[in-house]
Order: C-alpha cells, then structure tokens, then sequence
C-alpha cells in the first residue's frame, strides 16, 4: 500500500486535491464580448460600440459567472466619453459646413472667421460682425487675365486687392495694422484667371476684430 494519501484522502481538500473546483463547476471563462468592449473604447470611432458590448459585458459577467467585467466596465467607460467626443466633432463638422462662406456667395462687408478648431485655412466661415471675428471681406471678383499675370509675377496681395475695393476700404488696406489675404476657388489655389477672388483683411497682430471695419456692414 502506498503511503502517499490520495487526494481525496486529505482532510479538507476538494475534490481532485489540485484544481480547487467542486464537481460539476468548471472554471470561469473570460468573456470575449467584454474583452472586445475594451478593445472597441481604445479604436478610433468605435466608442459607441464599445458603450454596447460593455453593457452587454456587465450582464453576461454578472456573478462571477465569467471573467471579465473590468475590461466590460472600462470599455463602457471610455467608450462613453469616446461617444461624447464623436458627437462633439460631428456637430463641429455640420456647423461648419452649413455655415461655409463659397467664394461666389462672399459678400463685400461680411464679416467670417477663417480657422476652424484651431487651424489655420483658407475657408472661409459666417461670422457676426457684432461679435470678435477673424477678417472682414473687401473685395469680390472674378479673378482676370491681368490679375492672374500680377501674381504670377510676384505682386503682393495687398496691392493686387487694393485695386478691387472701394473707396470705403482703401484706407484701410493702406493701414499696416490690417493684413490683406485671399481666398479662391481655383483648384491650385492660387489667382487664375476666371475663378473667384475673394480679398479678406485681418489685424496684422493675430488678435480678432471687434466690430466692422470702415465701409462694412453691421453684420448680423
């Protein structure tokens, strides 16, 4: 005879002495719908699903009955504040594209902001005039044969729109506190003939406007 005990022989021990596990009780196993939750919350545009496999989580790790709940609950965590976040730049895009100012629609005296979320481009977006604003339009042109030769040959732009605007504007453009840019529907972005010119002032200091600029509309 052995003197080795069984396992079943030890006093206190369960069944089978080596796993811990009762009969009849297979070890949990971790869950792959939590697992993938997290995985979700960490993706770029994936934070609504990971909101709903880390629901879905919680419930089929309820009581212990697979492992995994943490990565379920931090899935639905981040995925929530990825949601929000993915919302936030969805309104910030249909904003922007409903309140886009196209270069044959620009207005001389309107008043539009030119960065969008802190960037710096050539769109050109509505503004209040009564409100702090990025520039003011000051002249609007279907760019010339002329026009198009002055800034190939290096004119500046203040130069070239100076001979655009009114007289309600010429001081201003001849203030060096103001600086004068453009923008244009030409596919290479730059003045070519035949495309729509749009000539914009801004403050030389990068601060905003505060109200309209001689000859400029009130704005709404």
């Amino acid at each position: 005879m052995s003197q080795w005990p069984t396992p079943g022989d030890q006093p206190g021990a369960p069944y089978g002495g080596y796993g811990g596990y009762e009969p009849g009780q297979p070890a949990a196993r971790t869950d792959g719908v939590s697992i993938a939750a997290f995985v979700c919350a960490l993706t770029c545009c994936a934070g609504p699903i990971g909101v709903g496999l880390g629901i879905a989580g919680i419930v089929r790790t309820k009581d212990g009955r697979r492992r995994g709940r943490r990565a379920a609950v931090t899935g639905l965590v981040l995925g929530s504040i990825g949601t929000l976040v993915l919302i936030g730049v969805l309104v910030s895009l249909v904003l922007a594209v409903s309140n886009t100012v196209l270069e044959e629609d620009a207005e001389v005296g309107q008043c539009v902001n030119t960065g969008f979320l802190g960037t710096d481009t050539d769109n050109l977006w509505e503004a209040s005039c009564s409100e702090p604003h990025d520039a003011e339009i000051v002249a609007v042109n279907v760019a010339t044969d002329e026009l198009e030769s002055r800034y190939d040959a290096g004119d500046s732009i203040r130069d070239i729109c100076a001979g655009l605007v009114d007289d309600g504007y010429r001081s201003v453009l001849e203030d060096d506190q103001y600086r004068v840019d453009f923008a244009t529907d030409a596919f290479s972005e730059d003045i070519e003939a035949g495309n729509w010119l749009v000539c914009y002032v801004e403050r030389a200091d990068g601060e905003q406007l505060d109200g309209p600029l001689a000859g400029g509309s009130s704005g709404a």
